[in-house]
């Protein structure tokens, strides 16, 4: 496989990625019975922690290891990044938005 920058691509799988993930987010905790005021407010908590992570904001350690991931999507025979860390907590938002209504 082939590392490929190439940011258009890289930016429509990353919000196809944070929508997913904060729709399972969100359907995981309407799933255990909870308000939907505490289902908008938790999923957007976890959703936005959760990608911090994975776009290397949170400063990920243990045991003395730093771990920093660094993002790519397989797209056929190519891995493709952005050139840079990913910056999926910026659309968690906007995504709890679309989802959720404001």
């Amino acid at each position: 496989m082939e590392l490929q920058l190439n940011l258009a691509k890289f930016e429509e799988r990353q919000a196809i990625f944070a929508t997913e993930l904060t729709k399972t987010i969100q359907v995981k905790l309407a799933e255990a019975g909870l308000e939907s005021d505490t289902v908008k407010e938790l999923t957007g908590a976890l959703a936005f922690s959760i990608t911090c992570m994975i776009d290397g904001i949170s400063g990920i350690e243990s045991d003395g290891i730093e771990v920093q991931p660094y993002l790519t999507f397989q797209i056929d025979d190519e891995l493709v990044h952005c050139g840079e860390n990913s910056f999926m907590h910026e659309l968690i938002y906007d995504v709890l938005g679309r989802l959720m209504g404001d």
